[in-house]
C-alpha cells in the first residue's frame, strides 16, 4: 500500500513538472513586441552674405542674417531648436556691434545674444541685422577677422513652454 502511494506521488510530481514546462514554454513563445522608431530631423538654415570687407575709410557696415526652421524644399524641422548668435572678434575699441531682431535691438552679453526658439509647427524665419560700428577716431588700418556663428541645440520636450 505504501509503495502504491509513493508511485502515485512520484507519477503526479513528474506529470506536474512536464505540464508546467509546456505551459511556460507556450507563454514565452507568444510574447511579441513591435517597435517602430525613427530619428527626428532637425533643420536650421542660415542665409546671409559670406564675406563683408571693412576698412576704416568707410561708414559703418550692416550684415543681414536670416535663421530659418525649414530648408529649400519647404520641409520644416521635426524638433524644436534653441539657438543663439555669437560674434567672435578681437577685443578692442576699434569695432563695436549692435544686433537687431526684426528692428528690435538685442542685448549682447560676452558677444552672445540670448537664446531664441525655432518651433516645429510652422515655417519660421528670424531676420537679424548686425551693425558693425567703426571708431572714426583711429587712423590706422583695421585688420581683423570677425566671425558670426549660430549655435543650436534641440529643445527638450519637458522644457518647451506652450
Amino acid at each position: 500500500m505504501k509503495k502504491e502511494i509513493i508511485k502515485i506521488i512520484v507519477v503526479a510530481f513528474v506529470l506536474t513538472i512536464i505540464l508546467s514546462t509546456i505551459s511556460l514554454g507556450k507563454y514565452f513563445n507568444k510574447t511579441k513586441i513591435n517597435v517602430n522608431s525613427g530619428v527626428a530631423i532637425p533643420i536650421i538654415k542660415l542665409e546671409g552674405e559670406q564675406k563683408l570687407i571693412i576698412n576704416n575709410n568707410q561708414e559703418n557696415k550692416v550684415y543681414n542674417l536670416a535663421v530659418k526652421n525649414y530648408d529649400e524644399n519647404e520641409q520644416i524641422t521635426q524638433v524644436e531648436l534653441e539657438y543663439y548668435i555669437e560674434i567672435i572678434s578681437k577685443k578692442n575699441d576699434d569695432i563695436n556691434f549692435k544686433i537687431y531682431k526684426e528692428k528690435k535691438e538685442l542685448n549682447i552679453n560676452n558677444n552672445k545674444t540670448e537664446k531664441f526658439l525655432l518651433t516645429k509647427e510652422n515655417k519660421q524665419q528670424d531676420n537679424y541685422k548686425i551693425e558693425i560700428l567703426l571708431n572714426k577716431k583711429i587712423s590706422e588700418d583695421i585688420l581683423q577677422n570677425v566671425e558670426i556663428k549660430v549655435y543650436s541645440e534641440q529643445k527638450n520636450k519637458e522644457e518647451v513652454k506652450e
